[in-house]
This record gives C-alpha cells, structure tokens and sequence, in this order.
C-alpha cells in the first residue's frame, strides 16, 4: 500500500485583527451656536450675544493614540446691540489644538486661537469707544475695524456615531486696547454644537 495521503489544510477562522481597518477621519467640520457675554471693553452694560462658528481642521496622529495635535481654523460671528447702532463682530482665528481622549468615545481639548476681529457699524458714540473731550470727535470706520484677537478655549466632545460628536466649547476670547477704543475687549463664549469628521 502507498503511503497515507495528507490531510486537506483546514481553514483558519477569522480574526478580529484580520478586518478592514476603521478609517482614521483625520479631517474634521464643525458648526456651533451659543452665546457671548461681555467682560470689559464697554462703557456700559450689555446684555449677552447670540454667536456662532464654524470650524474645521486636521487632526495628526493615530486615533488610537492617546494624546494628539489638531491645526484647525475657526470663522466667528457675535453682535453687540447698542441704543443706536447694532456692531458686528466677524473673527477669523488659526487654532492650534491638544486633544486628550480620556474614553472610547470622550475627548477633552484645548486650544489658543490666533487672529483679528473685524468689528463692524461703529459709531463715534459707540460704547466701545472712549468719550471724545469737548473740543474734539471720534471719526471711525464703519464698515469695519480690526484688531487682534486671542481665544483661549476647553472643549469637550462625546462621540454619537464613528463620524459624529456632539460637544460643549467655553472659551475667552480678548482683544488689546487699541486707538480709540476704550479699554481691552473680553468676551466669554459658551457654544454647543456637533462635528463631522472623515
């Protein structure tokens, strides 16, 4: 008799690590509302400010890591409503972010936003401006005035869907005291909103 034949290889049963890789989704867009009050810069009282941003940037780094880096740009909009004018605020702001993921689906960040603010509709009364002496009057631009800005932020987010987050964002946002305005403008921002990352 000749020697027994071998035995047909038996299939190796999938792995877990033998699935298609999840995407990184490095890239990211996101849309927040919230509200703006005022610290100082004003003469006077003022009510807090509807605001929104959009932002978007580019996350470095492995997903699986536990700490990362994010570059991201944010577009900015608020409003301060005065007795005779209404003056817009439109910030644009290059920001640089860490980014900790404390869970799964928690992640904890903060970033230092780097830009101006283009107010516009000022007025020589405007209470951001100083109170001219007698003999004097503000000339300013009402089509819009800029100064620089810095915006210190913490920010977190919850993961609903592997493309989705849902997240809070306070930040303080301040502008030195410049020409006529009346003193350094600060702001204290509170947002809520949703990203999408791919």
């Amino acid at each position: 008799a000749g020697p027994p034949e071998a035995a047909p290889p038996t299939a190796r049963p999938p792995e877990a690590g033998d699935a298609e890789a999840a995407p990184a989704r490095n890239f990211d867009v996101g849309l927040g509302l919230g509200f703006d009050t005022w610290g100082s810069g004003l003469r006077a009282h003022a009510s807090p400010s509807f605001a929104l941003t959009v932002d978007g940037g580019y996350t470095f780094g492995s997903p699986a890591a536990r700490v990362r880096f994010r570059l991201g740009l944010i577009v900015g909009y608020t409003f301060l409503k005065e007795p005779a004018e209404t003056d817009g605020f439109v910030s644009f702001l290059l920001d640089p972010t860490v980014v900790v993921r404390v869970a799964s689906d928690i992640r904890v960040s903060a970033d230092l936003g780097l830009g101006s603010v283009t107010i516009t509709g000022l007025q020589p009364t405007s209470t951001l401006l100083i109170i001219p002496k007698s003999n004097q009057k503000l000339v300013v631009s009402g089509s819009g005035v800029a100064r620089n800005l810095v915006r210190l932020g913490v920010r977190g987010d919850y993961q609903i869907l592997p493309a989705l987050s849902a997240f809070v964002w306070p930040a303080v946002a301040t502008s030195p005291k410049t020409g006529n305005f009346y003193e350094a403008l600060t702001r204290v921002e509170v947002l809520f909103g949703a990203s999408y990352r791919f």
